[in-house]
């Protein structure tokens, strides 16, 4: 018996038989070759009205031959599969790929600063094990420091004109000027949850004392 490859990634089971002369009006002895059934290449069993048809040396064959080594290739496909789902690596990769493009692009179309800065929040956010505890995670960067980048980026970014001048009446009412307060309340605002109130909440900002 041997497996015979076919169009459309199919398979025949075929099984050499010797047909004695005179067998069917022959002259002389021959070997024919007979196939026995057609199925998938990547079949991992066989359907029960087929496999009625076949002996069970033919279904060990097939078993031995066929249907566990596709067994083994699903098992090494899907632990493969799984493996990538996890491995933040090549993703990482791939981001520093399409951050390389971004930049060669960048000479022909402006990016606004926004997007810039949500790429390097996403680093930023990123979390690294430490070589002394590998279990235990650490932050790429120093959150002050980004916040520190981010605003000069954004300096810069205003100086060179990305909002342009402002209008002559109506600077309140534009999305630069209220950006501008979400961002002065973000860092020194009194409510919870700013910057400040934060360091203040762990004493690394005293309080100012009310006269």
């Amino acid at each position: 018996m041997y497996l015979k490859k076919l169009r459309n990634n199919r398979i025949a089971l075929v099984e050499s038989r010797y047909v004695r002369k005179g067998a069917a009006g022959n002259t002389h002895g021959y070997s024919a070759a007979v196939t026995l059934c057609r199925l998938s290449a990547g079949a991992t069993s066989l359907p029960p009205n087929m496999a009625k048809n076949l002996t069970e040396d033919q279904l060990r064959y097939l078993e031995k031959h066929l249907f566990t080594a596709n067994l083994r290739l699903e098992a090494e496909a899907r632990a493969v599969a799984e493996a990538r789902a996890r491995d933040p690596k090549w993703r990482l990769q791939e981001a520093a790929r399409l951050v390389a493009e971004a930049r060669e692009l960048c000479v022909h179309r402006a990016v606004d600063t926004s997007s810039i800065l949500a790429v390097r929040s996403a680093l930023d956010a990123l979390q690294l094990p430490s070589k002394s505890n590998p279990s235990a995670p650490v932050r790429v960067e120093d959150p002050l420091k980004t916040a520190i980048e981010a605003v000069r980026m954004a300096s810069r970014a205003v100086t060179g004109g990305h909002y342009g001048d402002a209008p002559e009446a109506g600077v309140r009412e534009t999305e630069v000027y209220r950006l501008w307060q979400d961002l002065n309340e973000a860092v020194s605002g009194t409510e919870a949850g700013s910057l400040l109130t934060s360091l203040q909440g762990r004493s690394w900002v005293k309080k100012k004392q009310r006269a």
